[in-house]
């Protein structure tokens, strides 16, 4: 805890800039959109007035200066399908269980067809058969969507689980202390 990892994920998203140094990603100092990027929080952060279905939607919106169409709504029911989570589209986020909201955070991520996931713990505060259950739903969506993921978590079984390669961070100053390569 406290060592620079959820700081990495905001420095590397652009939503903090480096006292120091440089952030590339994919080899370049700036990424050309956001639409290269999407963050799945600890929390799903989804807006309680707006249902699933416009929860899903909002990055769309956002990139299309809030222009609701008919392809958007399709791309939101096909993000919502990959989570499995059809049928759950008029609710609100109030109705649904903690794993339910995360899968809809996920969706929400994936909808822009992003091609880097920036994930903070995002199975932390979820039960151990809920974490089981969307840790295989992620390993599906990963063959399908072909996305780079960058997650944050203190689970090493997790790490192992989801992950080609696994990067060990110290205490304070955060730095990076080994890399694993997954086979």
């Amino acid at each position: 805890s406290g060592c620079g990892k959820s700081t990495l994920l905001r420095l590397i998203s652009g939503v903090l800039t480096p006292d120091s140094g440089e952030i590339k990603v994919f080899g370049l100092k700036e990424i050309p959109g956001w639409a290269q990027l999407s963050f799945v929080p600890q929390d799903s952060l989804l807006l309680p007035w707006r249902t699933v279905l416009d929860n899903i939607m909002l990055p769309l919106e956002l990139n299309k200066k809030g222009e609701k169409s008919g392809v958007s709504i399709n791309k939101a029911r096909a993000a919502l399908n990959l989570v499995n989570l059809a049928g759950v589209e008029d609710k609100y986020p109030h109705q649904l269980s903690g794993g339910m909201r995360q899968r809809v955070a996920l969706a929400r991520a994936l909808v822009g067809e992003a091609r880097v996931l920036l994930l903070d713990e995002p199975f932390a505060a979820l039960d151990a058969l809920t974490r089981s259950q969307l840790h295989l739903e992620m390993m599906k969506i990963r063959k399908q969507t072909k996305f780079t993921g960058l997650m944050v978590t203190h689970n090493i079984f997790e790490a192992v689980f989801l992950s080609d390669r696994v990067l060990v961070m110290g205490e304070k100053p955060g730095r990076i202390l080994g890399e694993v390569h997954i086979k």
